[in-house]
């Protein structure tokens, strides 16, 4: 009886022979294999039927508080702009800032979304390096918002 891994890496390597299909981490060609490693990237590859593991929990991390934001400027800060231009005339420059951070990180969220790919293609300490990040930013924001108005 044959060892189930052996089979294993065997149709791995018959099914990538003479044939071009990318590593699942970096994208390299993986034609002609002779090894169930990517030579690019190291990866161990394995023959799966379905889907890769998705790692996208740091991608939501970083885009949680992206769509957060901009669901207040569209919501929030659209309410105190009307009101306030009914009553007293333009709003206060804070608001209009409030606005332009919301959509600028409601845009910035929206283009890590279509490279979500790419993001998640990153080194995990990268993604991590980009949630702190973005979530500092945003925590900075609001610190300043709060004791401000």
């Amino acid at each position: 009886m044959n060892d189930p891994v052996e089979n294993e890496t065997e149709l791995l390597l018959r099914f990538v022979a003479h044939r071009d299909h990318a590593c699942p981490q970096c994208d390299y060609n993986l034609r002609d294999l002779t090894r169930p490693i990517c030579p690019e990237c190291g990866e161990e590859l394995k023959l799966t039927v379905g889907r890769r593991h998705f790692r996208d929990s740091l991608l939501f991390l970083v885009l949680a508080p992206c769509i957060f934001s901009s669901m207040c400027m569209i919501l929030l800060n659209g309410l105190i702009a009307y009101v306030w231009y009914n009553e007293k005339g333009l709003p206060p420059m804070w608001v209009w800032g409030v606005d332009g951070f919301g959509l600028s990180s409601g845009l910035g969220g929206l283009l890590l979304f279509l490279k979500r790919r790419a993001f998640t293609k990153l080194d995990r300490g990268v993604q991590l390096f980009w949630a702190l990040l973005v979530w500092g930013i945003h925590i900075a924001v609001f610190v300043v918002l709060v004791v401000s108005v």
